[in-house]
């Protein structure tokens, strides 16, 4: 099981990896991230959490 620091900082990765790989790496790596930080926050509070 992963540390809860190691789950913050993978927190967006999951789906900013999918972004970036889509988008043929026309997206920086970071804006990647970015947005799928905030695709899991809405998520998240989507989901009450």
């Amino acid at each position: 099981m992963e540390s809860n620091l190691r789950q913050i900082l993978n927190l967006g990765h999951t789906a900013g990896r999918a972004l970036e790989a889509l988008s043929g790496y026309e997206l920086l790596h970071g804006e990647a991230i970015a947005i799928g930080l905030s695709i899991q926050v809405q998520l998240a509070e989507h989901l009450g959490m």
